[in-house]
């Protein structure tokens, strides 16, 4: 090896063992000792040497005295921003590093070695709000509270105001307003800091020419047809936001980008582009739960995307259920289902679809086949309903005897949901309605069947969750025995009373059959807790009852199951592991293991 090569080699070598060692880092606070660490997480150097790099990804490579250096010279301005946000407008920062300060070490200054990094603060006096204008304002707009004068001087809060303001104009048709002039003074010694920012709102505008981009296969009407923004109309943001939110929710596009031109034309108009990437056309999908009395489920999927280059979907799907199971028999499910968005309004989606189903479970055998057509409609972003015709034939045996059905009915069903994350929710509500009223031919039978499905969560600190869950059904108008099997309620299973098979709570006929009931009622509750961002731990308790009349009655009995359970979040939601036994009802001491993706409601 030539010498020059290996005295380059020993040199880096040496400069990286500079750096193996330990280095001693402190933040010291002078004045608000409550913004150490705050102080401390936004110090890049800091950062960098505790396992991360300035993005907070972790480094490749390993760091070297200079680069030490580099970033707490950059942390001074990194620093005064955190303070500035925190009201202090007089801070004395100093930044050490083997005892030196960092702001005098030159260019050519060599640091071969890094002992410690010291940070020293001295906050200041906390400024508060002098005088704070921001305007003209928006008709019926004001300025945030937190600007008010005496309030502390928050940069963010500053910057939060005048965003408001210029967010008011645009929500009132000005899609172009700005800031003409800025003026922000603080009086040391008052510990005020005072501010005027003078908006233009600029000229009216409605929305004018609206551009397509990136759509390669799919249609550019339909691009316009989905998203709903209508020229000529008044400009407004929020109807930009929900025409992201159409085409996201179409499904065909991976990617949305809606862009205003620079200026409005001299016709009042802006003009507009939507800018698409478009999605794989298909995809298939598996997945599968697995429990000991319920044995093995396993759903596939195949999807079309972009049918007749319009962004609609069609989906193909199978389910067989209850593989291995030692009671009952195999389930087979088969679907399809036909999309089209943006149909009769832009949040109006009609669909067609249709299906045919073997069951075989404990209480009843049912060979169904099913067609329906209709409409789910978007009313805000917590709120949709549907509404569905359907018509369903069914070759059932059951503790009836054997018996065919012919059904029409009218399903319709109303959700809300208010929880922050569906697949794992911390807080927030969810409430789903579905009525079916139903005529079954042959016999001229009508009813209706109503279920209502209700969840509630709420956060106790950053680790523990409480949930809490009720479903309750009924059947009106029809009796037990005029009703087709599948319409009937039933409990038990892993979404339901844990600690029972699937299914497998009915009512006892007279005559010592099972059948399903009129009526259901289960309650559950969960204490979930996370250990670590991705292991945690759930006990639980199910309560509820089937009945033979449409209501629950006081006489009915009642099952219960409890256990615990483990969950280990994945990509695609947490991995749910739960055992459960029943303590009311049922064989006791038995034990039930329930294996899926995703919580139990």
């Amino acid at each position: 090896m030539p010498l020059h090569k290996a005295a380059l080699i020993a040199g880096a070598l040496a400069l990286m063992a500079t750096m193996a060692g330990a280095v001693e880092t402190r933040v010291m606070v002078a004045g608000d000792d409550s913004l150490t660490g705050t102080l401390r997480d936004s110090s890049r150097a800091i950062g960098a040497l505790e396992g991360g790099n300035e993005d907070g990804t972790d480094r490749s490579a390993p760091l070297t005295p200079d680069d030490v250096v580099a970033l707490a010279a950059a942390d001074y301005r990194r620093l005064l921003a955190t303070l500035y946000n925190a009201g202090y407008f007089a801070p004395v920062i100093s930044i050490r590093i083997n005892g030196r300060e960092v702001a005098d070490i030159g260019p050519f200054d060599r640091i071969t070695r890094i002992d410690t990094l010291v940070y020293d603060v001295r906050t200041g006096p906390a400024f508060s709000f002098g005088t704070v204008a921001i305007g003209p304002l928006a008709p019926g707009d004001s300025l945030p509270e937190d600007v008010a004068q005496g309030q502390p001087a928050r940069v963010s809060a500053l910057e939060g105001a005048v965003s408001g303001a210029l967010r008011g104009w645009r929500a009132r048709a000005h899609p172009k307003p700005r800031v003409t002039d800025e003026r922000v003074a603080a009086d040391n010694s008052a510990a005020t800091l005072s501010a005027t920012y003078r908006i233009e709102p600029g000229r009216t505008a409605t929305f004018g020419r609206i551009g397509v981009t990136g759509a390669n296969t799919v249609r550019e009407s339909r691009v316009l047809q989905i998203a709903g923004i209508r020229s000529g109309k008044p400009f407004d943001p929020e109807v930009l936001a929900e025409a992201q939110r159409r085409l996201r929710q179409a499904g065909a596009f991976s990617g949305i980008a809606i862009t205003e031109a620079d200026s409005i034309g001299p016709d009042g108009a802006l003009d507009l582009n939507i800018n698409v990437t478009e999605a794989k056309p298909r995809r298939i999908g598996f997945g599968g739960d697995y429990s000991t009395t319920d044995g093995l489920t396993v759903t596939a999927f195949w999807l079309h995307r972009n049918m007749r280059n319009a962004a609609e979907r069609l989906r193909f799907g199978a389910t067989i259920e209850n593989i291995g199971v030692s009671s009952g028999g195999t389930n087979y499910k088969f679907s399809g289902r036909y999309t089209r968005p943006a149909t009769f309004t832009e949040d109006t989606d009609a669909s067609i679809g249709f299906g045919a189903e073997s069951l075989d479970q404990d209480t009843y055998q049912s060979d169904r086949a099913f067609f329906e057509l209709g409409v789910d409609r978007y009313i805000d972003e917590k709120l949709d309903a549907s509404l569905f015709l359907n018509y369903s034939y069914s070759d059932a045996k059951d503790a009836f005897g054997k018996r065919i059905f012919n059904v029409l009915a009218l399903r319709a069903r109303l959700r809300y949901d208010g929880r922050d994350d569906p697949g794992a929710a911390t807080r927030g509500l969810y409430a789903e309605g579905r009525v079916a009223p139903f005529y079954s031919f042959g016999e001229s039978v009508t009813g209706a069947r109503m279920l209502f499905d209700g969840r509630g969560y709420r956060s106790l600190g950053d680790r523990l969750v409480l949930a809490g869950r009720a479903q309750l059904g009924s059947i009106v108008g029809a009796k037990i025995d005029q009703v087709p099997p599948e319409y009937l309620f039933y409990a038990g299973g892993g979404g339901s009373i844990r600690g029972f098979s699937y299914d497998s709570i009915s009512v006892t006929l007279p005559d010592g059959k099972q059948t399903g009931g009129l009526s259901l009622a289960v309650f559950s509750a969960e204490a979930r807790y996370s250990f670590t961002d991705t292991i945690g731990a759930v006990a639980f308790y199910d309560y509820g009852s089937v009945g033979t009349d449409s209501w629950i009655q006081s006489g009915d009995e009642w099952y219960g199951g409890a256990g615990i359970g483990a969950r280990y979040t994945t990509p695609i939601g947490p991995l749910r592991v739960d055992i459960a036994t029943p303590v009311q009802g049922g064989k006791s001491g038995s034990i039930e293991l329930y294996i899926g993706i995703g919580e139990a409601f």
